[in-house]
């Protein structure tokens, strides 16, 4: 129907809830009428001019929002206040944007100590995030801390939860999908895939049926 331009970079499109906004996240967080496609918006994300901070490193390629309607992205920075050998220099972070209010953030919550490809909130306990790789982490975006964190089987990369917010699932990678308990990351199951095709670097989508 139209074409319009969008900067360089971007790998997600989210609507708002009430279709109102569409955000073409990147390197920021472009804000666009999608109806006429002008920009009312931005917020900076790569660009967040944050003092004493490096530019964030983000990995935002996961459309995994659509339990709690809340997207969010993990970033790493280093502080700059910080004398290179200092653990606190090199901070993990969580960037969330309400789809339904508008909301964005972008705070720390600990110190550098594992990589995070893709995170998800609880619908039901909207402070908790969960985030995956080679661990399961469980992090309180109210408090900005982390709240437990184990290993896993094997990396992965998708990550999602379902609706009454007890079940976390993670997967996007190889053939199988694990299945955990939100409050204790007890492992409850794992979901493997006839034939054992490999999901490569897919999306973990939860639909209602």
């Amino acid at each position: 129907m139209r074409t319009f331009a969008a900067p360089r970079r971007t790998a997600i499109l989210a609507y708002s809830t009430d279709g109102t906004k569409l955000y073409a996240i990147g390197w920021d967080a472009v804000i666009y009428d999608p109806k006429t496609g002008q920009q009312i918006g931005t917020h900076a994300m790569r660009n967040w001019q944050r003092p004493n901070y490096t530019e964030p490193d983000i990995l935002d390629v996961w459309p995994q929002w659509e339990q709690a309607q809340v997207f969010s992205t993990p970033y790493f920075a280093v502080r700059t206040d910080k004398a290179e050998d200092d653990p606190a220099a090199y901070v993990l972070g969580m960037a969330t944007i309400d789809l339904k209010t508008g909301e964005f953030v972008m705070d720390d919550y600990e110190n550098f100590e594992v990589i995070i490809f893709s995170t998800i909130v609880n619908p039901v306990r909207r402070n908790e995030v969960f985030g995956t790789y080679t661990q399961l982490s469980k992090i309180d975006i109210a408090e900005d801390k982390l709240l437990a964190r184990i290993d896993l089987d094997h990396t992965y990369y998708a990550i999602n939860i379902s609706s009454d917010g007890k079940e976390v699932y993670v997967g996007g990678t190889m053939s199988d999908i694990g299945v955990y308990d939100s409050v204790t990351l007890k492992k409850l199951s794992n979901i493997r895939f006839p034939g054992g095709e490999d999901m490569a670097l897919s999306s973990l989508r939860m639909i209602n049926r």
